[in-house]
């Protein structure tokens, strides 16, 4: 028995997934009641697609992404397993599909003085 628009859920999944090579790609945000298949779903998109293509975490930190390399998810999928997992990386992760880049200021300690 399939779910309710599952094999259009898929068809957008793996529409945008795949426009990661374009400029502007696309993003998508799985959202439902709990234990309405969004894992299945997500999982079932991303076998479609190649492993090193794929990023895919259980969690994100609020800092996580400022401190990537440069290209590190260039043309990749980012796929986080719950949406408690992304909560503190939200405003990051609009500016980076928004700005196509991540900046930040921070202090370091002076190894040569402590200060």
């Amino acid at each position: 028995m399939r779910g309710v628009g599952e094999e259009n859920n898929k068809r957008v999944g793996y529409l945008a997934t795949t426009s990661r090579r374009l400029k502007d790609p696309l993003a998508i945000l799985i959202q439902s009641s709990s234990s309405a298949g969004k894992t299945t779903l997500m999982d079932a998109i991303l076998t479609l697609m190649p492993r090193e293509d794929k990023e895919k975490w259980t969690t994100m930190t609020s800092q996580s992404l400022y401190y990537f390399e440069e290209d590190r998810l260039k043309h990749k999928i980012l796929a986080v397993a719950e949406e408690e997992g992304m909560e503190r990386a939200t405003y990051p992760l609009k500016i980076l599909q928004s700005e196509q880049e991540l900046k930040i200021a921070t202090t370091v300690r002076n190894p040569a003085n402590g200060g």
